[in-house]
């Protein structure tokens, strides 16, 4: 069971989790007359293909933390990892 990045053993034990996510971050400079200059940025999530858009690289960071906590994000990622060790 997934909790908080913590994994609770069958046995009752926790241990702590390693979450693997991979993000694409675009970043676009627009300059215009009449506004100046302003960034925005397009994340996509690549394990779900999700994708979100900001200005500011902390809205990026707190929905890039938002979808790495989320349980099937989750799911793909030990289900990716458990892949890789066979």
């Amino acid at each position: 069971m997934f909790a908080n990045n913590r994994l609770r053993t069958a046995g009752g034990d926790e241990r702590l989790m390693k979450l693997y996510n991979s993000f694409l971050i675009r970043c676009w400079l627009i300059k215009g007359e009449s506004q100046g200059e302003r960034s925005v940025f397009d994340a996509e999530h690549i394990q779900t293909g999700n994708h979100f858009r900001a200005e500011s690289l902390t809205e990026i960071n707190e929905w890039i933390r938002k979808v790495s906590e989320t349980p099937k994000a989750t799911e793909a990622t030990v289900e990716d990892e458990s892949r890789r060790s066979k």
